[in-house]
């Protein structure tokens, strides 16, 4: 049960930390931002590239990546043993109200500029990789050639974010649960909440790398909500559902603001349109995905 990325269970999870994953979520993103605020050239060793930083940086920057998955399937989440007749064993439960909600606000802070970028000063001790040191499976991936890019970096975890939380079984479950239980966060509320974050922030408008980020994490999550629209696994009451949040979009891209937005906003203007007129023929851009972090390893090392 806790392989799934949609799975249900609150407790089911791979490499998490901690009893209450939302709190343990709170206390790795305090302690992200202490170490990230700290970090420096100390982090390697003297006589090493400059570049080998990103090594030492993609841990501290990805600290919470299995918390957001633990998180995330709070949301949509159901309690449950595999009972049988006469144990006595609680068999299903909702999870409540506001502790789902609570899971939402907390994967929606890690995905603000504020949380996703780097201090310029440490970006600029971050040089193109030498000779004899290439780019690896635990270093970003990279849109800028040899250069450390850290629009890349911010991407890669934004869309792990996004994915988990929008999984089309985690969203049928929200409508399932709130139709049994008016009391349940209806899967509107979760997109609202989802679409408000994103695009009434004033971020988007910043010229600079703030500003990059915010209309990044704008335009990931439009290609998500398409993508999960477009899927064959999305039912068709989550789809209509997700077609609202797409209507809000639309009524909240405008073409103000400076030259960046502004492109942003044809940019998605005419993502919609183009999936408007040929849903069967979208297809997401490859995500940038993030660096290999899993333990690693074969049956064999078990023997």
């Amino acid at each position: 049960d806790a392989r799934p990325e949609s799975s249900a269970h609150p407790a089911a999870h791979l490499w998490d930390d901690g009893k209450d994953p939302i709190a343990e979520l709170d206390d790795l993103m305090n302690i992200r931002k202490v170490l990230l605020n700290k970090f420096s050239d100390n982090s390697i060793k003297t006589g090493m590239p400059m570049a080998t930083i990103e090594e030492a940086l993609v841990p501290i920057y990805l600290l919470h990546r299995y918390q957001l998955e633990a998180v995330s399937k709070i949301i949509g989440g159901l309690n449950y043993t595999y009972a049988v007749k006469g144990d006595g064993q609680l068999v299903t439960e909702f999870i409540k109200p506001e502790t789902q909600m609570k899971a939402l606000d907390g994967l929606l802070a890690s995905i603000t500029p504020e949380n996703l970028s780097l201090s310029e000063e440490l970006i600029s001790k971050i040089p193109p990789r030498p000779v004899g040191y290439p780019r690896s499976r635990e270093t970003f991936k990279s849109n800028t050639g040899l250069t450390f890019d850290p629009l890349a970096a911010a991407e890669s975890i934004t869309n792990t974010t996004l994915r988990l939380l929008l999984t089309p079984e985690r969203l049928e479950r929200l409508i399932i649960h709130h139709s049994r239980n008016p009391n349940q966060p209806s899967l509107e509320k979760v997109l609202d909440k989802l679409v408000n974050a994103s695009f009434k922030e004033n971020n988007a408008n910043k010229d600079n790398f703030n500003g990059e980020i915010a209309r990044m994490v704008q335009m990931k999550l439009l290609n998500q909500i398409l993508n999960t629209i477009a899927s064959n696994r999305t039912p068709e009451n989550v789809k209509t559902r997700l077609y609202l949040a797409l209507n809000e979009i639309k009524n909240e891209i405008y073409l103000a603001g400076n030259d960046a937005k502004k492109g942003t906003a044809i940019a998605m203007n005419k993502l919609i349109e183009r999936f408007e007129q040929h849903p069967e023929e979208f297809k997401l851009a490859e995500p940038l995905p993030m660096p290999d972090g899993s333990p690693i390893g074969t049956f064999e090392n078990f023997n």
